[in-house]
């Protein structure tokens, strides 16, 4: 079918070819594609009712929701989506909502988007996702079910944006899908095509007046250079009567005054066009970053990393513009308010936690007068606090708040390093290694020291098994638990793996071993270096102090002391949010519990507990 439409004045027609299979009970695909409104639908079915009467009233409920928006917007899409998000018999649900020149697209279930434009083709949108954008003359879009994606190739999907009505393509297609096993499968083919297009605005009259204007002054400026030059001779030869001179004196001030204004005309209008250029500029760039903007704020609960990536790129259209115009001007004002806002909704989409004061949860001189924390680990609610001052180490059960001593002196000495795991506690001393049970408080050595150890900078136990982490060898030492005792010491680290720990702050283990350095972290799995990088966060981070990794956990929560703040990463890189408090730069260290819903931040004799949000 076509459909007429405008693109920036230009008319254009819509043609949209639909291909789908027959339905059977358990598999229904249906396409819609009228007056702007483009989707492909696939559904399940059950026993009690056919998959096409489940589509039917899904296809219903869809239409009449748009129906009853009148506006062609973001918040129309994401209204339409969130109508059908929950319903569990809908396998792919692929929606595009065209207004003027702007196609806003969503997708549900495992559908995907094609594009060719320009002679290239790619992925516009896969999955659970949404993308919005300015559709171009010429432009090729392909909507496919989650059946269709299993059946049809991406080779064959990709020829289908070449297609017509009569193409052999999609005869040989609609062959194929006859089929009883294909039900369900459905695309949708959307093909922009050009009918006229305005003639863009020409310079030439600019570049024109221009040289017209230099070749005037350079006329002027000869004229007066003659007339200099022969006033002088006059004067040399006494030619000239007073009068006469005086009349030259004249002429020559006029010449040079409208050399002058001449001069400033040209300024003026080489001013007037900068100026024009430049509010045109203007005007496509708040045009752009509106959209922009509008689905941010649309997707900030959603999608969150979305919507940082387009308030980001917002930023970096509208910033360069300030340089463009003067600071008293309606134009520079109206930039900064647009930076403004999007710096508000910047807040809110990095979730931001501003905090002003933070209750104590448990004060460690209750247990010993002038208690002090210098380090705290977690094992579920069991935390154990080690105080290097009074050479004691605690427990806190986090859910009664009880604690007591649990190791004092003679045992503690010079201890470097502390772990929990299960029922004990663990300690490295300048002894070795020692397991105490926190129930019985009865401490044992279990691994002496080694003089092949380097400077140990950190030690964690998982599993049973202690690891090790030697800043000056640059190994990762591990000892396996059996039931009679420790293995000897061997590298956890694969023997080609070379990696400095110089720098490195201590070591956490989760199943993968996380090795936290001041600007960054490093995770291996099986021995092995795993790709690991903090994604979708753009500041500069230079002494993280400690951090809290547990298998417990599914994010990450890293203490960066000098910024004041814990950032939040989930355990494949990506930003999820971020806590400040002023007092994060007295902070000594942190441990998070999910379950618990708590960041518990030890901080002298006292321990905080942030909610986490």
């Amino acid at each position: 079918m076509d459909d007429s439409f405008y693109i920036t004045n230009v008319e254009f027609t819509v043609k949209t070819v639909k291909i789908t299979a027959p339905s059977d009970i358990f598999h229904w695909g249906g396409c819609f594609a009228e007056n702007g409104l483009f989707l492909i639908l696939e559904v399940a079915g059950d026993e009690n009712k056919q998959a096409v009467l489940y589509g039917r009233e899904i296809l219903e409920l869809i239409l009449t929701k748009f129906a009853d928006i009148k506006e062609r917007n973001w918040s129309t899409l994401n209204a339409v989506i969130l109508a059908v998000r929950e319903n569990p018999k809908v396998l792919t649900f692929t929606l595009g909502i065209l207004n003027g020149d702007v196609l806003y697209l969503g997708t549900l279930g495992e559908g995907e988007v094609l594009i060719k434009r320009n002679g290239k083709t790619g992925r516009l949108l896969t999955h659970v996702n949404t993308a919005s954008g300015r559709v171009l003359l010429g432009d090729r879009l392909l909507f496919s079910s989650k059946t269709f994606l299993s059946l049809v190739p991406e080779e064959k999907r990709k020829n289908l944006l070449l297609i017509d009505e009569e193409n052999e393509e999609v005869e040989a297609l609609s062959l194929l899908l006859s089929k009883s096993e294909t039900a369900g499968a459905a695309a949708l083919c959307v093909n922009f095509k050009k009918v006229e297009i305005k003639k863009e605005f020409s310079r030439a009259s600019f570049s024109a007046i221009k040289r017209k204007s230099i070749s005037g002054i350079s006329r002027v400026k000869d004229k007066i250079g003659r007339l200099k030059l022969y006033i002088k001779n006059k004067r040399e030869r006494n030619f000239e009567d007073e009068e006469e001179i005086k009349r030259k004196k004249i002429f020559l001030s006029v010449a040079i005054i409208l050399s002058f204004l001449l001069l400033i005309s040209v300024f003026f209008n080489i001013s007037h066009t900068k100026s024009s250029k430049g509010k045109e500029r203007l005007i496509k760039t708040i045009e752009l970053v509106s959209h922009q903007y509008d689905e941010a704020v649309s997707l900030i609960d959603l999608n969150p990393a979305r919507a940082r990536s387009l308030l980001s790129d917002s930023k970096l259209s509208l910033s360069p513009l300030l340089k463009e115009f003067s600071k008293n001007s309606s134009e520079y004002k109206q930039v900064n308010e647009w930076l403004g806002k999007i710096s508000e909704k910047e807040v809110e989409a990095y979730k931001i936690f501003k905090l002003t004061s933070v209750p104590v949860f448990f004060d460690i001189s209750l247990v010993k007068q002038g208690g002090l924390g210098n380090m705290i680990r977690g094992f579920g609610e069991t935390k154990i606090i080690l105080d290097t001052k009074n050479k004691l180490l605690y427990t806190l059960f986090t859910t009664t708040k009880k604690s007591e001593i649990i190791a004092g002196s003679e045992v503690i000495k010079e201890t470097k390093w502390i772990a929990v795991h299960g029922k004990n506690a663990y300690i490295l001393n300048e002894d070795g290694i020692l397991r105490i049970d926190i129930a019985e408080k009865k401490s044992d050595l279990i691994i002496k020291k080694d003089e092949k150890w380097g400077e140990i900078g950190g030690m964690a136990v998982y599993s049973g098994s202690i690891y090790l982490l030697d800043r000056t060898k640059h190994a990762v030492w591990k000892y396996i638990a059996t039931e009679v005792g420790y293995l000897s010491r061997q590298n956890y680290l694969n023997p080609d793996v070379r990696t400095d720990f110089t720098s490195a702050r201590e070591i956490l283990i989760d199943g993968s071993v996380w090795i936290l350095f001041p600007e960054n972290i490093l995770k291996f799995t099986k021995g092995l270096p795993e790709d690991f990088s903090f994604k979708d966060f753009s500041d500069t981070l230079t002494n993280l102090s400690v951090f809290s990794v547990s298998d417990e956990n599914k994010n990450i929560y890293i203490l960066d002391k000098n910024s004041r703040r814990i950032l939040v990463f989930d355990k494949e890189g990506i930003y999820r949010a971020q806590y400040q408090w002023d007092e994060f730069v007295n902070a000594d260290d942190i441990v998070a519990n999910e379950e618990e819903k708590k960041i518990f931040v030890l901080i002298g004799s006292k321990i905080y507990a942030i909610e986490i949000r």
